[in-house]
């Protein structure tokens, strides 16, 4: 009842209701500290941030990535000397990873070099969030000749997020070059990379690759399916077009994919965003993956 009670505030937000909603900071479930704080996230009261920043610390990990969060939507100024002291101060590699890619948004002098010093990290995922990071702060402001020779290196990482990353990132900023290391994580032996590559695809728009992903689409891993439909969802007109014909020729698991790709329907936003947390491999992102799909309309006729 607490947490509805938050939740139902929090869409009707009202200055009035801040004194609510530092009270529920206090609150022994973390999932009602959760909505808590992102309610806050509307107010501007310095009492807010300070109760939010002493939640870095908190013994529940959702309560800690979202106070990360939070600090940085805040703007809070201390924001990258706290980050830095939670970063070097705990060993759980998700709140690593997290407060790596707060500094893809923190405006701090020491948010290039710290996640320059990321780019070794021995977690994979801080790599990845690293690498992104980056490259969002490239968007906004010229990267070093060296930080990019740094991303370049870590195209032979032996994980297939970051690599997949690093690609992205050099995509974006200028470097496209790498449409060879694309197809090669397309016929890759291991299933994480070729799902990797497929969600590639559909992020950089790669409307060459359509033949790739449709072969995909017939691939022995149902991950790998799933991704290659949703890329090909994500290319517009033309990969739908590669859909509909595989749900007509295709073998019963291409039929069966495509048609779950297309119960999407025509929201560009939401595939796009459907590309980005299905290929996260965490367990959350696959039920939701597999939920939206589930309640998708139906195919059309």
């Amino acid at each position: 009842m607490r947490w509805v009670s938050l939740v139902l505030l929090k869409k009707r937000w009202d200055d009035r209701f801040i004194p609510i909603f530092l009270r529920a900071l206090e609150d022994p479930d973390p999932e009602v500290i959760r909505v808590a704080i992102l309610a806050l996230g509307k107010a501007t009261a310095i009492s807010a941030m300070e109760k939010v920043r002493k939640l870095l610390y908190h013994s529940s990990e959702v309560v800690v990535l979202t106070a990360i969060n939070s600090i940085v939507e805040l703007d809070d100024r201390d924001a990258a000397r706290q980050l830095q002291e939670l970063f070097a101060g705990t060993a759980n590699s998700k709140i690593k990873a997290t407060i790596a890619s707060a500094f893809g948004s923190i405006q701090s002098p020491e948010a290039i070099s710290f996640l320059e010093k990321a780019l070794n990290n021995p977690d994979s995922r801080v790599r990845a969030n690293a690498v992104i990071a980056l490259k969002n702060r490239g968007e906004t402001m010229p990267l070093s000749a060296e930080i990019i020779e740094k991303i370049k290196s870590l195209m032979n990482d032996a994980d297939h997020r970051v690599r997949a990353d690093c690609i992205q990132a050099l995509w974006s900023l200028g470097y496209a070059d790498n449409l060879e290391d694309i197809e090669k994580m397309l016929v890759a032996d291991n299933e994480q990379t070729r799902s990797a590559g497929a969600y590639l695809c559909g992020k950089l728009k790669l409307h060459q690759m359509k033949k790739h992903l449709e072969t995909l689409t017939a691939d022995r891993c149902y991950s790998v399916r799933k991704m290659a439909a949703l890329a090909l969802l994500g290319l517009g007109e033309s990969g739908k077009a590669v859909l509909e014909r595989v749900m007509g020729d295709g073998s019963a698991d291409q039929q069966i994919i495509a048609a779950y790709a297309f119960g999407l329907g025509d929201d560009q936003g939401a595939i796009d965003k459907l590309i980005a947390q299905s290929r996260s491999g965490s367990e959350v992102a696959e039920r939701a993956t597999s939920l939206l799909l589930k309640l998708a309309k139906p195919a059309r006729a």
